[in-house]
């Protein structure tokens, strides 16, 4: 009986590890969409990145960065989660 509760525990976190990822992806596409936005707005007023005229990255683009690693980490997990889960429900067979 251990083991399928294992199994039921390792495909929970597959499914909430799986959530986090779209969570990130959403927030991926919302900091890329402010990035351009704030581009844009630069741009009109023609005004510099101080941000970025300093450490050569814009705080949106370090953001991005940040959160596509997240979301390689967050791929990770699921696919280790997943290996769990396959090998938790063939223990229970």
């Amino acid at each position: 009986m251990m083991r399928k509760n294992s199994a039921v525990e390792a495909q929970r976190i597959a499914t909430e590890t799986t959530t986090a990822r779209e969570k990130a992806e959403a927030l991926l596409a919302g900091l890329m969409e402010a990035k351009a936005e704030a581009e844009r707005r630069l741009a009109a007023d023609r005004r510099p990145d101080a941000f970025k005229a300093v450490t050569g990255r814009s705080a949106m683009e370090n953001a991005i960065a940040s959160t596509k690693r997240m979301i390689e980490s967050i791929d990770e997990a699921v696919a280790g989660a997943q290996r769990d889960a396959l090998g938790a429900v063939g223990a229970c067979r």
